[in-house]
């Protein structure tokens, strides 16, 4: 994932993760969820035309098919890499690098390119750790 598409991203989907907005798009790190502003015009039940007024869209929590959030699956990832890593991580630390890996799978969250379930969490920190050295390793 290049510098390029995090700043050309629109933040339309993610879920919050430590307390901050991460993008499931791009997976940068943002301190609110991103909103936007609009104004709401047409027509009422009788066809009278409505008083334009601006409202406020948030970006969605997305999920994927099978049902996980985003910040699940990154949970999923996380405590796999504290259990297979025999507790050297942390949760802070695991997260962190949890969101690493997914950015450097180069998919979007949700999307066909990976099934998003807790099984496809583990094989993404199983596939990650074929290339760690073996003696840190736990079960």
């Amino acid at each position: 994932m290049t510098m390029r598409k995090k700043m050309t991203c629109e933040h339309l989907h993610g879920d919050f993760v430590s307390g901050y907005w991460l993008c499931g798009q791009c997976y940068a790190k943002l301190p609110a969820r991103p909103h936007w502003l609009y104004m709401q015009t047409g027509t009422g039940l009788e066809g009278e035309p409505i008083t334009p007024r601006q409202k406020v869209r948030v970006a969605e929590i997305v999920t994927a098919v099978g049902g996980l959030t985003l910040s699940a699956f990154i949970a999923a990832i996380a405590r796999r890499l504290v259990v297979k890593s025999g507790g050297n991580f942390g949760m802070s630390d695991a997260t962190d690098y949890a969101i690493d890996l997914l950015e450097s799978l180069g998919e979007e969250f949700g999307s066909s390119g990976f099934d998003w379930t807790v099984e496809d969490a583990w094989a993404i920190v199983d596939d990650d750790m074929q290339d760690w050295e073996q003696g840190g390793e736990g079960n």
